[in-house]
Parts: C-alpha cells; structure tokens; sequence
C-alpha cells in the first residue's frame, strides 16, 4: 500500500467524508445522507464498510439510522459485504 500514494489517499478521503457523513445522519436528512453514503461506498466499498462498523462499534445509536441508509446502497456494495465480513474477522 505504501507504494501507491494516491490510493492511501483515496482511501482516507473516504474514510474522513463517511465519519463526516454519519456525524450528521439522522431520520429527518436520511434520504439526502444515505445517498451520500451510496456514492462514497460505491467508489471505495471497503473503506466505507470498514468505517461504518467501526462508528457502529462506537456509537450503538447509529445502528437504526445506518441501516435505513444502507437501503440507498448499490447492488455491488451488498454484493461485497461477506468478503468484507471475511476479512474482518
């Protein structure tokens, strides 16, 4: 990974706008944030995973407006979920 620079920054570009994102989630601007969720997961699915489960971790209140979000995610994001669960394990 040290040898791409660009993708380490990718990668915490990502992972600082889904901390971004799910400080302000909550019921009234679901739609509006989970979609920005979607677009980040779908441009770095792991990362954004990654991110979200440590947040949950975290801050159990999140889980309920998380999972209202992850109704905006992309097919290919849920197709990844169990490799991520894998290798997180």
């Amino acid at each position: 990974d040290d040898r791409y620079p660009m993708l380490l920054a990718a990668r915490q570009t990502a992972k600082l706008d889904t901390r971004r994102i799910l400080k302000r989630l909550a019921k009234e601007n679901l739609k509006q944030l989970g979609r920005m969720v979607a677009k980040l997961a779908h441009a770095n699915p792991m990362t954004v995973l990654r991110t979200i489960v440590h947040q949950i971790e975290a801050y159990r209140h999140m889980i309920t407006p998380v999972v209202d979000a992850f109704k905006y995610l992309t097919q290919i994001v849920f197709d990844l979920e169990p490799y991520f669960f894998v290798l997180t394990a």
